[in-house]
């Protein structure tokens, strides 16, 4: 598999050399050559079309971060060509997953006996990789969960002290003492009712 964003002379010498090494069909997706962001494929290509290419090449000649990334999932033999964009990037991920691969950028770079890596290596780190994501996702849900539960506690809390501050203000209670009787009168907007005395205690 031939998946290059940024084609070149030294890409297509190192591609052609490949093939006649390995003797075997070539499938090209081609990036797009006056584009420097971002690459354009054929529409008709999915996504299915891509990942199976990966899984079913002998070996794949990229300078793609992340056709590289799913090339060391599927744990596939691949070239490394130099990405000036994104170099960073592979050497990162490379050093995470305690591999040496070369980067290469013509044909003499190519050293036949350093395409493998150590692919029991590589699958121990990206299980413990995985499960550190799991670990830290399921973690902020928890944590969104909480933060959820105590917005929706203060809100009604807010809601409860702004209906009481609204009621405080259109309506009252005022307590009243006469002789052995206690009387309350509801006040509402200047409206006074009486309330059902009570006989104090002695």
């Amino acid at each position: 598999m031939k998946y290059i964003l940024y084609p070149s002379k030294d890409s297509d010498e190192i591609c052609k050399y490949v093939v006649s090494r390995y003797n075997q069909k070539i499938i090209s997706f081609e990036g797009n050559k006056n584009a420097t962001h971002y690459s354009i494929f054929d529409k008709n290509i999915s996504v299915y079309d891509w990942l199976s290419a990966i899984i079913n090449s002998s070996i794949i000649i990229t300078d793609s971060f992340h056709c590289a990334a799913f090339a060391l999932v599927f744990n596939k033999k691949f070239i490394c060509l130099k990405n000036n964009h994104a170099q960073v990037r592979f050497t990162s991920l490379f050093k995470k997953l305690g591999i040496n691969i070369k980067i290469v950028e013509k044909v003499s770079d190519i050293d036949i006996n350093k395409e493998n890596y150590d692919i029991n290596k590589v699958n121990a780190k990206l299980e413990k990789i995985r499960e550190t994501a799991v670990n830290k996702i399921w973690q902020i849900m928890k944590e969104n969960v909480k933060i959820k539960t105590h917005q929706n506690i203060i809100k009604q809390k807010l809601i409860i002290m702004f209906l009481k501050g609204i009621l405080s203000k259109i309506c009252s209670i005022q307590k009243i003492r006469k002789n052995n009787t206690k009387r309350k009168i509801l006040n509402i907007l200047g409206i006074k009712i009486k309330l059902p005395q009570k006989k104090c205690k002695v």
